[in-house]
């Protein structure tokens, strides 16, 4: 038993050793055409349905539903954008993601820096039960906690309000934060 340990140390530190190696190594520009090449079809191909995403918003409706990949250059149109842009709805919409997205980041981000240096730093009787607390909500799936914290919201009148999404993301958040 004793000779499977040290000969698995020895392959792991001969490994160790020629990571090192060859990351010490001076790169060839050869190499690393290749390396990045190779690296650029990887992210191409992650990216194409995201191109294909972007461009679909220049076409029709009617293009979306034919059979063809591809769009003519004639069938490129600012039609959605000019809709999308006319309407009022819109601009509220961004206003309230805005005012959403930035309050939870501040809220998570000061509770969490806050919580994660008192755990840190400080040690006090429920410090243990605290950090296990903080774990155990990252293990509960989602639609566990949903009718209870819908009940909670509504009990605080909370339901369609932007306060309400902004504690609902920062209750999901800080612990992930944290």
């Amino acid at each position: 038993m004793a000779t499977e340990t040290k000969s698995q140390t020895a392959t792991d530190r001969s490994f160790a050793d020629r990571l090192d190696a060859w990351l010490a190594e001076d790169m060839s520009p050869k190499r690393a055409l290749a390396v990045y090449a190779v690296i650029g079809v990887y992210m191409a191909f992650l990216l194409l349905p995201v191109a294909y995403m972007v461009l679909a918003t220049f076409t029709s409706p009617d293009f979306l539903y034919s059979p063809r990949l591809v769009p003519g250059l004639s069938e490129l149109t600012l039609e959605n954008y000019v809709s999308v842009l006319s309407t009022g709805l819109f601009q509220q919409y961004f206003i309230n993601l805005t005012i959403v997205a930035t309050s939870t980041t501040v809220l998570t981000l000061v509770v969490g820096t806050l919580a994660a240096y008192s755990l840190s730093r400080f040690e006090y009787p429920a410090r243990a039960g605290l950090l296990f607390s903080f774990l155990g909500t990252q293990m509960l799936p989602r639609v566990l906690t949903l009718i209870p914290f819908f009940l909670l919201m509504f009990s605080l009148n909370l339901i369609d309000s932007l306060l309400g999404i902004i504690i609902a993301h920062s209750v999901l958040g800080i612990p992930l934060g944290t």
